[in-house]
């Protein structure tokens, strides 16, 4: 727990505590930096015993309560608990937000060479209680067999072995590939809104429609829609070819229409018809990141914000994806393309990060397509002030980007533009093009 507290970069204030004034007098005698300082300590002090509160069962959680710093209620965890020998049954508890915001990894060392295993919990069981399951990895499967050894020796866990289910994502593996899809739980969602015997769509959104919120529609029960539209979003998990449209329902939470609950149901229809569907991932020797972004200008009938899509591959599979509404109008679609190339640009940094931690780094600047060239040359150099200059500050972080070659932007033609699907809704022959394009497909042995 102590290196959750570490990478928090909290334990210091656990281990030495802050200083806090003795009375309202003291505190306002402090200059604004002490104040400052002290206003920061505390809130730290607040987030650690938080984790701490969290991260014990039940029958531990009382002899802490009345700790009113995370200094004092991890001296009483030490003072109790130090030395003990081990209960006979212990269950691993773990700070789920920590892990999901922050990640955690255990370092090995072998042949003076670290290998990363990465373990996430996958429940969020009762209060007190600890993780269900635990997903775990490793580059040498011997690795993975001294883990297991030394996690079961602590805790009260069983090995369920390879991975085949998670969270209601199917897995299935054989040598160089892994299928994820969702089919029980899109069987099952079919069922709760009573769709399993609707007629299946080719596509999941109609290209000759445009929702709006006032469209004078009759309204419908926003409890079911927003269960409906909540389900759909969770299955995005596995499908890309259905985030644009799921994103397009997503708006209209507050007071849906009929209309609105017309087009999500379509969505329905099209799962019924490819249900079976996940993406495949088959191991290559080139692990290349690219990406591709692309916007749909002035899309919104109520606000007349445009959408940005991308998508990044790693070799020849998806494994991110957006589409999203941008905050803000953009007066062209070479700014709306702009914009949606930024946010690209930002999943990239974090996706690189990842690979680095995966001992996977990237050689050179990832490559990111769009068919705009004016937002090309923006990224490069601002020559156009008068149309950039009204353009909030934080899109202009692709030029960094671009400048310290971590990004390089390089121009596709429309209809070769991955990203499309996510901007739009596509005649049908050209929509299961791109979901080809983006490894959505039936397994196969």
């Amino acid at each position: 727990m102590k290196s959750i507290f570490i990478t928090q970069d909290i334990w210091e204030i656990i281990e030495d505590g802050y200083e806090k004034p003795k009375d309202a007098d003291e505190e306002a005698s402090w200059d604004d930096t002490k104040k400052s300082q002290y206003k920061q300590n505390k809130r730290r002090d607040h987030y650690a015993l938080s984790i701490i509160y969290r991260s014990v069962d039940e029958t531990i959680l009382p002899t802490i309560m009345a700790a009113t710093t995370a200094k004092e209620a991890w001296s009483i965890l030490e003072t109790k608990y130090r030395g003990s020998k081990k209960p006979e049954s212990k269950k691993l508890i773990i700070s789920r937000d920590v892990i999901f915001d922050e990640g955690a990894q255990w370092q090995w060392n072998e042949n003076n060479s670290e290998v990363p295993v990465a373990s996430i919990p996958t429940t969020s069981p009762d209060q007190g209680e600890g993780p269900n399951d635990l997903i775990y990895t490793c580059t040498s499967s011997r690795m993975i067999e001294e883990f297991k050894k030394s996690m079961m020796s602590e805790y009260e866990m069983t090995d369920l072995g390879e991975m085949k289910y998670f969270l209601g994502m199917q897995v299935k593996q054989s040598p160089g590939r892994i299928f994820l899809s969702q089919e029980k739980y899109a069987e099952d969602m079919l069922k709760k809104f009573n769709m399993r015997d609707c007629k299946p769509m080719a596509t999941p959104m109609a290209t000759n429609e445009k929702l709006s919120k006032n469209d004078g529609k009759e309204k419908v029960d926003a409890s079911f829609y927003r269960s409906l539209v909540g389900s759909l979003i969770y299955l995005t998990n596995t499908r890309p070819d259905i985030v644009h449209a799921v994103s397009i329902i997503s708006r209209f939470m507050s007071e849906p229409s009929k209309a609105h609950l017309a087009a999500a149901k379509r969505i329905l229809r099209y799962i019924k018809g490819t249900k079976s569907h996940g993406i495949m991932y088959k191991s290559v020797i080139d692990y290349k990141l690219t990406g591709y972004t692309d916007s749909d200008w002035a899309g919104s009938i109520d606000d007349r914000r445009s959408t940005s899509g991308y998508v990044f591959q790693l070799g020849s599979k998806s494994v991110s994806w957006s589409s999203k509404k941008q905050a803000t109008v953009a007066l062209s679609s070479a700014e709306a393309e702009y914009i949606s190339a930024t946010s690209a640009a930002c999943e990239a940094v974090w996706l690189r990060r990842i690979l680095k931690d995966l001992q996977q780094d990237t050689e050179g600047p990832t490559t990111i397509y769009c068919d705009n060239m004016s937002a090309i040359v923006m990224t490069k150099n601002p020559v156009f002030h008068s149309r950039t200059k009204h353009i909030e500050i934080r899109h202009h972080f692709i030029r960094e980007l671009v400048e310290k070659q971590e990004i390089e932007l390089q121009f596709c033609k429309t209809g070769e533009k991955l990203a499309d699907i996510f901007t739009k809704a596509l005649l049908t022959d050209k929509f299961l093009h791109f979901r080809r394009e983006l490894g959505v497909q039936v397994f196969q042995d």
